[in-house]
């Protein structure tokens, strides 16, 4: 019986560490979406690894470092909302997490997906690693035409070809097999497109 009880305990220990982690790096993620809305400058920066080693990515590039962070605040949005929060511990005192992001700034809605890299310190719970894209529109596409990004509802893909093969796969009559919930708004493939 104590065999029965010991090998039941060594099953579960590791399932709660990564409860535990999993709850952690939520936390974090709460507070700082949480400090967006208060508009918390010290309570957002708070969340981010204050390290050389802090990385950012999105669509103008790559950066690391802490410092740069902190100084390159932009205005706050009027609102943000946070959804589709997935959360995946890759090893203890690690965890990598997506959401979708919505942000007004006054009449302008901007929307996306975003990556969250956590990272247990002694300190805490800190993300050092975060990025943001909005899906690709028309406008970004070489002889297209210009289309307002919040044009795109949620559930639209805006892409080019070679990305679609994550969601489905382009025959030769050029039509997607889609997921539900997807709809392609305008053909962006080699094919339509000018690259």
């Amino acid at each position: 019986m104590q065999r029965i009880g010991i090998v039941l305990l060594a099953i579960a220990l590791p399932a709660l560490a990564q409860t535990d982690d999993i709850a952690g790096a939520r936390a974090v993620f709460d507070a700082n979406v949480n400090a967006i809305r208060q508009k918390n400058l010290d309570a957002y920066l708070s969340c981010y690894l204050h390290s050389p080693l802090l990385v950012r990515g999105g669509p103008t590039g790559f950066t690391t470092g802490y410092d740069e962070f902190a100084k390159a605040r932009g205005p706050w949005p009027d609102s943000i909302e946070a959804s589709d929060v997935h959360l995946t511990q890759l090893q203890p005192g690690w965890v990598y997490g997506t959401y979708r992001y919505r942000v007004r700034y006054g009449s302008q809605e901007v929307a996306g997906l975003s990556e969250r890299l956590f990272v247990k310190t002694a300190a805490g719970w800190k993300i050092t690693a975060t990025t943001a894209f909005q899906p690709a529109t028309p406008a970004t596409t070489a002889g297209a035409s210009p289309r307002a990004p919040a044009a795109a509802s949620p559930g639209h893909l805006l892409t080019r070809s070679a990305q679609l093969t994550r969601y489905g796969r382009m025959g030769a009559s050029s039509s997607v097999e889609r997921l539900a919930g997807v709809s392609l708004i305008q053909d962006l493939s080699p094919q339509t497109v000018a690259a």
